[in-house]
């Protein structure tokens, strides 16, 4: 077995539980591994495979590895939101950063700087002269960008937890805002 877990040889054989998930490998040196007894509820697998892994289950033909698990599910379905949250958006026709240094940038003009005052800010495509006016509805654009990120995510993470989305292609499929 590598450092993996991966078994490249066929002097290691497979035990199986009732699930005929493969929980442990025996090296029995040649014994006769069809009449070994690995225990109460556990049965021997079929070792004529090129690779077995522990957690893989058996098909009837062959090692399946596992699918996703949720944890890995979430954290993929987490970087997605991430991506989509920082990556911009247009607001009255001005590229705008999302990313969290031009979040508290916003959110402090918006708070900060009167309806009719003007201040610099640097959009995606340069500088442009804004109002607060501006700034707070600019503002508003992206907090309302960023929840709806994070709606889908929850979304996303209620699927898994369902078992309505088990692949990464199904989180790829859910449209971002």
């Amino acid at each position: 077995m590598d450092a993996s877990g991966t078994v490249t040889s066929t002097q290691l054989y497979p035990v199986l539980d009732a699930g005929n998930v493969v929980v442990d490998l025996l090296d029995l040196d040649g014994a006769d591994w069809q009449s070994h007894d690995p225990g109460a509820g556990l049965t021997m697998g079929d070792p004529e495979h090129d690779t077995i892994r522990i957690g893989n289950t058996w098909n009837g033909s062959d090692y399946v590895a596992p699918g996703p698990t949720k944890d890995r599910l979430k954290a993929y379905a987490a970087d997605l939101r991430w991506n989509a949250e920082t990556g911009g958006i247009v607001v009255t026709g001005m590229d705008i950063p999302t990313d969290d240094r031009a979040k508290l940038l916003l959110q402090g003009a918006a708070a900060g700087i009167a309806d009719e005052d003007t201040a610099e800010f640097v959009t995606l495509a340069g500088s442009v002269t804004l109002t607060g006016a501006q700034f707070k509805a600019i503002y508003a654009a992206v907090f309302a960008h960023v929840q709806a990120c994070f709606a889908v995510q929850s979304g996303i993470i209620a699927d898994i937890d369902s078992e309505t989305i088990t692949t990464f292609a199904e989180i790829d499929a859910v449209a971002w805002p």
